[in-house]
């Protein structure tokens, strides 16, 4: 007989009075070895398996995780068990996986310098038994591919000994995938409020431009030049903890429109006080904001549909986003996810009445070819279809969190064997 072997994992833990903001492995140590054990596979009942276009990548239990063709065809990616969840990008052709891992180190590198807190990891998803190589960049707090998937992006941090643990470059800086040269976009700068905490991006779909998030302003940025353009402003929300609210960003599949969540400044009171947070469309092109939805929550985490052909034969963009259970206490109250039309009509909500996300943002994901969702609730993942609001498990018993939905390749390389 076998036996289970023994990890010891460490963690530093950030708290806001009961809510917990940043949860970071420090060490990780073998206390006994595993013992191998032959066991004898027979034929076993197995649960329906669900159809799958393309390629769903998610993150469980410190590893990187794929399913392709039906729910019952779902692998391991990683086997280390240090994913931290900072970086979880899929290719649109479901080819290449960027993820994080841990970095564990119990000295200083040299002279004032503290250790990198993590690296950034590629992975070629269509080899089974393909290891990851790291690409030789630490500290990234955020990374994305391009939509054509021949380059990346990422922006990193400095490792500080107080929380949160970081203090953000804020630059911006893209990969070719041909020669794997780094490309500045953006110097290291802090000149904008909160700065420490780091901007987030987001890519266009034509490549052209980023579109940036700071805690009190929305823009874009010109990926060739590097040039900024302001879009909206608001209060910056006063979280009274060592965390900063930053929003994110979703750009329309046309490129023209953003979606998300903006803060705004109450009638009374001070505005970095106000309790109140908005769903709305940027347009690009004119500068003009439209409210969709008021009071949905900071972490509501608009996402765009990919264009999806309704029951009607009628073509239609849709928004999912999540709405708060208590609005005025939405940095640690339940979501319920919703979709809604690009106007803010037909709106409706997936979820089954007993169903409240965690106050972590909105897991989910768009299938890119058809009227499906992926989302994670109560640390499991599961398929929505929206025609019927019927939903299948696609896991079990498990702990999910960040989930990605992309083309898979057809071609004759898919899943193959080591080469």
């Amino acid at each position: 007989y076998g036996t289970a072997g023994t990890l010891e994992y460490t963690y530093r833990v950030s708290f806001d009075g009961a809510q917990p903001l940043d949860r970071r492995l420090i060490s990780r140590q073998v206390i006994t070895e595993p013992q191998p054990e032959i066991v004898a596979v027979g034929a076993s009942k197995q649960a329906a398996s669900v159809p799958i276009s393309g390629t769903i990548a998610y993150l469980a239990n410190g590893n990187a995780w794929i399913i392709r063709h039906n729910s019952a065809e779902r692998r391991p990616l990683t086997f280390t068990g240090d994913l931290d969840g900072r970086v979880l990008a899929l290719s649109d052709d479901g080819r290449h996986l960027l993820f994080t891992r841990t970095a564990i180190s119990d000295t200083v590198a040299s002279g004032d310098e503290l250790p990198s807190f993590n690296q950034l990891w590629l992975l070629d998803t269509r080899i089974l038994q393909e290891g990851p190589r790291p690409l030789a960049v630490a500290n990234v707090i955020y990374a994305e591919w391009a939509s054509d998937g021949r380059a990346f992006a990422y922006s990193t941090a400095d490792t500080t000994q107080g929380a949160p643990g970081w203090k953000a470059r804020n630059d911006l800086i893209v990969v070719n995938m041909d020669d794997m040269r780094p490309k500045q976009i953006l110097p290291p700068s802090g000149g904008h409020l909160y700065s420490w905490w780091g901007t987030r991006y987001a890519w266009s779909p034509d490549g052209t431009r980023f579109v940036y998030a700071t805690a009190e302003a929305i823009g874009t940025i010109d990926a060739a030049t590097g040039q900024e353009r302001p879009l909206a402003r608001f209060p910056a929300f006063h979280t009274y903890g060592e965390w900063v609210w930053v929003p994110k960003v979703a750009w329309s599949p046309d490129g023209r429109y953003l979606a998300c969540v903006v803060h705004r400044a109450a009638e009374s009171g001070e505005p970095e006080d106000s309790p109140f947070f908005d769903l709305a469309i940027l347009d690009t092109e004119s500068g003009t904001q439209v409210t969709l939805a008021p009071q949905v929550g900071m972490w509501a985490d608009p996402l765009w549909s990919p264009p999806i052909v309704d029951p009607y034969g009628v073509v239609r963009v849709a928004l999912l986003y999540g709405v708060a259970d208590v609005p005025t206490q939405s940095a640690s109250s339940g979501y319920r996810l919703y979709i809604m039309d690009r106007d803010g009509s037909n709106r409706l909500r997936l979820q089954p009445a007993a169903w409240t996300t965690s106050a972590s943002g909105v897991d989910a994901a768009w299938s890119p070819i058809s009227r499906q969702v992926a989302c994670i609730w109560r640390g499991d993942l599961y398929l929505v279809d929206l025609d019927t609001l019927e939903f299948w498990p696609l896991t079990r018993g498990i702990t999910c969190e960040g989930v990605q939905w992309a083309h898979a390749r057809s071609d004759s390389t898919a899943d193959a064997g080591p080469s």
